[in-house]
């Protein structure tokens, strides 16, 4: 009794298959940046404020100023968040739903002057 090995087919990379549907749209992109953003904002605060409160001792970290920082930072994070992944998605993403309209622009060309002599 001989024992062949299993054979495999080739499992295709869903990343290189041109005729892959594109599944991102500016709304999908904004919901992610956002909840990310939330989410990343509220853990890293927490953390911050769990270990000045619990560790030392410090209540400051709970005051409106270090809340209203964390705020204004996750605003500017999530704008530059979304404004990343939509540049990603321009340069390399497959951009199904996406028209790119081409213009033709005529520009002016540079006119020879004539050259006048100066009077001797």
């Amino acid at each position: 009794m001989t024992m062949n090995a299993p054979t495999t087919t080739p499992v295709p990379d869903p990343m290189s298959d041109p005729t892959r549907e594109f599944s991102g749209n500016p709304r999908r992109y904004r919901q992610i940046a956002i909840w990310s953003t939330v989410g990343l904002a509220i853990w890293i605060y927490g953390a911050f404020a769990a270990i000045q409160y619990f560790g030392y001792g410090q209540t400051w970290p709970l005051g409106w100023k270090p809340l209203l920082i964390t705020t204004v930072f996750a605003i500017w994070y999530g704008r530059y968040f979304y404004r990343s992944m939509m540049r990603l998605d321009a340069q390399y993403g497959g951009g199904g739903s996406w028209q790119l309209t081409s213009r033709m622009v005529k520009l002016p060309e540079l006119r020879q002057r004539k050259r006048s002599t100066p009077p001797a």
